[in-house]
Order: C-alpha cells, then sequence, then structure tokens
C-alpha cells in the first residue's frame, strides 16, 4: 500500500479502477496511510462515477462503501488527534505505531 495509493477512472465510461483503496464490502484502510487514504477517496466521491471496481468484491453501482470508508477514516483520524502522544504505541525498533488505526500512519 502507497501514501495515496492508485486508482484509474475512465471518464467516457464513468467507472472508477479504486484497488486496494476500497473492498467490498468491508474496508482494508486500517493498514493504511488514512491522512492521504482519505484524501484520495474524497477526490473519487467528487468523480461523477456510475461504477466503482473495488479490490476485491462485486463492482459498486452507488457510493454507499466508499462514503462509508471515508466516514470511518475521518473518525478514526479524529479520535486520533484528540488522543494526541497518547495514541501512539513505542516498538522496539524505534517506529511508532498508531494506536486508532494500527499502523505507522502519517497523521
Amino acid at each position: 500500500m502507497t501514501p495515496g495509493d492508485t486508482l484509474l477512472y475512465l471518464p467516457a465510461e464513468k467507472i472508477v479502477i479504486a484497488g486496494d483503496l476500497l473492498i467490498n464490502p468491508i474496508t482494508d484502510a486500517l493498514g493504511c496511510y488514512p491522512t492521504e487514504w482519505l484524501h484520495t477517496l474524497e477526490r473519487i466521491d467528487a468523480l461523477d462515477a456510475v461504477v466503482i471496481v473495488p479490490d476485491h468484491g462485486e463492482p459498486m453501482r452507488d457510493k454507499t462503501v466508499l462514503r462509508t470508508t471515508i466516514r470511518i477514516l475521518r473518525e478514526l483520524l479524529s479520535a486520533g488527534k484528540t488522543q494526541g502522544p497518547a495514541a501512539w504505541i513505542p516498538t522496539r525498533h524505534g517506529k511508532r505505531f498508531c494506536r486508532v488505526c494500527t499502523t505507522s500512519c502519517s497523521r
């Protein structure tokens, strides 16, 4: 997974190939870069796509899963910000992991 990840938009067909940004029905976003993924998912939401093809699961013909994933990431980021330093877990390798999204995120 990459910070903003990659998507393909076919404007004439109004299709978004979202890759691992979206999984239908359950997101894999807890192992992502939440701030960057949120921005990318918001960009997808702004497109006039009528079909969104996720990494796994059936193609979606509405934005329900997309908007639910956006809401989850917003809530996780908000919780992480209000917890401040308490949201971070030090590891034996010197990295810090976020208690909110359980990954080394870029918040």
